[in-house]
C-alpha cells in the first residue's frame, strides 16, 4: 500500500495542485499543503501534518488520524480502482497498468535469453506529457495518439534508495509483434539525474531490432512509402512537423529503428515490415545529421537498393534559420518552437519535410 506515490493518489482522487518548483507541489485548495513528487513526502505547515507516502495523506489528513488499517487500505483501494478485499485482508496490490495498458497478460514473453515484461504503468501522464509537449516540443495531438495505441505510457516503478523508496517515472515506447502483444519497449527518463543526464534504455530482454516501432501502429498492406528515423522522439517529431506545417501528418507512415550504426544494414524488423508491405516504393531516410547517422543512412540505402527498392532518398535534418545546428528532427522542432526554424512550403508527397 505504501507504493502508491502521492501525485498518483492525488491524480485519482482528483485533487488539484499547482507547480512551485522543480518537484514540489502545492494544493490548490490549501496553499500551505506542499508536496515533494521525487521524495514522495509532504507537509502541511498549517496545521502541523507530514507524512511519506499516500498512505500517510490518507490516515492523517483524510482521516485525521482516527481510522484502522482496514478503513486506510478500503479507501486507498477505492480512489486507486481496487475492491476491498472479501477476507478482510489489507494486501494491496498496485494496479499494474492504467487504461492505456489494458492487457497485462500479455505484458510478458519469454524469449531464449529471458522474459520481457513491461515496466508497471503510472495512472497519470503529466510527467510525461510535461517532458515530450513542454520539453521535447511535441504536439499534444501526436502524444495522444501513441498513448491511445498503447505504445506509449510513463511508468511508475518504486525503487529503495539509501533506504527511502522512490519511484521512477519514464517515458516508455513499446513495440508489439504480428499478434499485438509486447515484446520490447525503451525508456527515457522524465527527470535530470544529479550528474545532469536523464536515463536513457532499453527494458530487458526486449527484441527491439526484430519488431520496428511505426505510425500508424499498423499501417494497411497498401502503403506505398515509409519515413525512417533513429528513435522514437524523432519520429514524434517529424509527425509534430508535418502537423506544424499544415499537412495530413495522420496519413505519413513512418518507422523508428531505435539505433543506427555506421553498417547499418535493415533490421529483421524492417526487413518483417517489407515482407509485410510489398507495395513499399519508397524510403526517406531521416538519421541524425551527425557521422554515425549519415554513414548509416547510406550503408541501409545500399541495402535496400540491392533489396530491390530503387527509389530510396536520404533527407538531411536542416538547420535553424540562424544556421542553429540541427542534429535531427527533435532539435528542428526544438528550433521551430523557437520562431527559429521554417518549414518548407512544398508538399513532399506525404514522404517528409
Amino acid at each position: 500500500m505504501n507504493e502508491i506515490s502521492l501525485i498518483d493518489y492525488f491524480d485519482r482522487a482528483g485533487i488539484q495542485y499547482r507547480r512551485t518548483g522543480s518537484s514540489t507541489y502545492e494544493l490548490e485548495e490549501h496553499d500551505s499543503f506542499k508536496f515533494d513528487i521525487e521524495k514522495n513526502t509532504f507537509n502541511w505547515f498549517s496545521r502541523g501534518i507530514g507524512g511519506r507516502s499516500a498512505w500517510d495523506y490518507v490516515k492523517k489528513v483524510e482521516f485525521n488520524g482516527n481510522a484502522t488499517n482496514k478503513e486506510i487500505a478500503d479507501r486507498i483501494k477505492q480512489v486507486m480502482g481496487e475492491q476491498s478485499l472479501d477476507d478482510g485482508s489489507t494486501d494491496f496490490k498496485p494496479v499494474e497498468h492504467s487504461a492505456e495498458i489494458k492487457d497485462a497478460k500479455s505484458a510478458e514473453r519469454t524469449f531464449e535469453k529471458g522474459a520481457f515484461k513491461l515496466p508497471a504503468a503510472s495512472t497519470s501522464t503529466r510527467q510525461l506529457k510535461q517532458y515530450l509537449c513542454n520539453e521535447r516540443g511535441l504536439a499534444e495531438t501526436v502524444v495522444n495518439a501513441f498513448i491511445a495505441t498503447r505504445q506509449l505510457y510513463e511508468s511508475n516503478v518504486p525503487k529503495e534508495i539509501n533506504g527511502r523508496m522512490l519511484y521512477i517515472h519514464n517515458a516508455v515506447f513499446v513495440r508489439f509483434d504480428e499478434s499485438g502483444v509486447p515484446v520490447a519497449a525503451h525508456q527515457k527518463g522524465l527527470r535530470v539525474s544529479k550528474d545532469g543526464t536523464k536515463f536513457s534504455g532499453d527494458v530487458p530482454n526486449s527484441a527491439k531490432e526484430a519488431n520496428l516501432f511505426t505510425f500508424p501502429l499498423n499501417p494497411p498492406e497498401s502503403t506505398t512509402s515509409i519515413f525512417l528515423c533513429e528513435a522514437e522522439v524523432d519520429l514524434m517529431s517529424f509527425l509534430t512537423l508535418q502537423l506544424e506545417g499544415g499537412r495530413q501528418w495522420n496519413q505519413f507512415c513512418c518507422g523508428s529503428l531505435g539505433g543506427v550504426n555506421k553498417q547499418q544494414s535493415i533490421t529483421t524488423g524492417l526487413e518483417k515490415f517489407l515482407d509485410s508491405h510489398p507495395n513499399i516504393e519508397t524510403v526517406v531516410i531521416g538519421f541524425d545529421k551527425d557521422e554515425t547517422g549519415q554513414l548509416a543512412a547510406e550503408s541501409l540505402k545500399g541495402h535496400l537498393i540491392e533489396r530491390g527498392i530503387t527509389d530510396v532518398r536520404i533527407q538531411i535534418p536542416k538547420d535553424g534559420i540562424d544556421g542553429t545546428h540541427c542534429k535531427d528532427w527533435n532539435d528542428c522542432l526544438v528550433q521551430f518552437r523557437k520562431g527559429n526554424f521554417e518549414i518548407s512550403n512544398k508538399r513532399p508527397e506525404r514522404r517528409g519535410l
